[in-house]
């Protein structure tokens, strides 16, 4: 018998070390905060993306593509697919939007140059990741994850918030499980952007507010909780040589090397550029870095020379954290941090 009791233990003894030295996934960080991005993947918007799939406290849990934004949908998902290969996630799902915004024909005016760069991802490959998007639209995506979610969901906008408008619509009680909306866009108190891209008519809109300014109505009126990162803040986020040139030095990760690479040739064609979806996803895991204060905010869907402006009203207005400032010593140090693996979980 005690020979037969010895056997049994010799041979479980394999099972006991290999249960015991596995990862419990419920201990895994249990604090971080489930986020969804939506993007039309401009080419910033790569920068943004890849700093939240490396924060070791933001767990994204998808991706939903704008099809009204700087790129067409198809090309987009296919390099929003490379980028969570790239960042050794690749099974985060990655839902296609539509291409029609909301009572808006802006897309029309969107520079066609700017398009081609972002569907070719300025030429940059990316891996291939064999997984496919998820087989259903981006809005039902959201939707379906939000309903299903039990924690509050942070949602980051790189792009027109045309799914995320649509979605509201068509599921308006989703609104209880967004636990705040980061978005890069709008023009407070600064001129637009819109000239950048050929428009001279127009010198309030900022460019993703512009191409879809019903949908981010929608959002705005929604009751969600709104922090703005609009081109207040990023003018005064520039991209300088010094911050390059440490860059250069410092890339321990091929995500960094990646994000280099496109801010080295973006820098290049541009001179003078700014942060712009980087400065949103950096604020969306740390709000401490920026100077932010609350705002009756409109968003003008009037035909005009003010439609898509974001404008302050305090008779109609809906309340929004705004972004004007933002402390780029720590910006610049924690977005190193988080791309090269430096960054400890709290």
């Amino acid at each position: 018998m005690r020979e037969k009791f010895l056997l049994l233990l010799l041979t479980l003894a394999p099972v006991f070390l290999f249960n015991s030295c596995k990862k419990d996934p419920v201990d895994d960080n249990p604090t971080k905060i489930s986020v969804l991005i939506d993007t039309d993947l401009d080419v910033d918007d790569a920068m943004g993306i890849m700093y939240l799939l490396q924060h070791p406290e933001m767990s994204v849990e998808g991706i939903s593509i704008s099809g009204t934004g700087m790129s067409y949908p198809i090309p987009a998902t296919k390099n929003a697919l490379g980028l969570i290969d790239l960042a050794g996630q690749p099974n985060i799902p990655v839902a296609t939007g539509d291409t029609i915004a909301i009572n808006s024909i802006n897309t029309q005016f969107r520079p066609v140059a700017w398009i081609t760069e972002a569907n070719a991802m300025m030429g940059f490959e990316l891996p291939v990741n064999p997984n496919p998007p998820v087989d259903m639209g981006a809005v039902d995506f959201i939707i379906d994850f939000l309903i299903h979610a039990e924690n509050p969901v942070r949602i980051v906008v790189f792009g027109p918030m045309t799914n995320l408008g649509r979605a509201l619509i068509q599921s308006p009680n989703i609104a209880s499980k967004i636990e705040m909306v980061f978005i890069m866009g709008g023009a407070v108190n600064v001129a637009g952007n819109l000239q950048d891209g050929g428009i001279t008519t127009n010198p309030f809109a900022e460019w993703n507010i512009f191409l879809d300014p019903h949908a981010a109505d929608i959002v705005f009126k929604s009751g969600v909780n709104i922090t703005l990162v609009p081109l207040d803040a990023t003018t005064k986020a520039p991209v300088t040589n010094e911050f390059l040139n440490r860059f250069s030095n410092d890339r321990n990760t091929p995500e960094a090397d990646f994000v280099f690479a496109i801010i080295s040739k973006l820098k290049d064609e541009l001179g003078d550029m700014d942060f712009w979806d980087p400065l949103a996803a950096v604020i969306s895991s740390d709000q401490s870095i920026a100077n932010i204060t609350t705002y009756p905010v409109t968003v003008i869907t009037a035909e005009g020379n003010e439609n898509g402006r974001t404008k302050v009203d305090s008779v109609s207005g809906n309340s929004v954290n705004v972004c004007f400032d933002t402390d780029m010593n720590n910006f610049e140090n924690v977005f190193l941090d988080v791309l090269n693996g430096r960054m400890e979980k709290k």
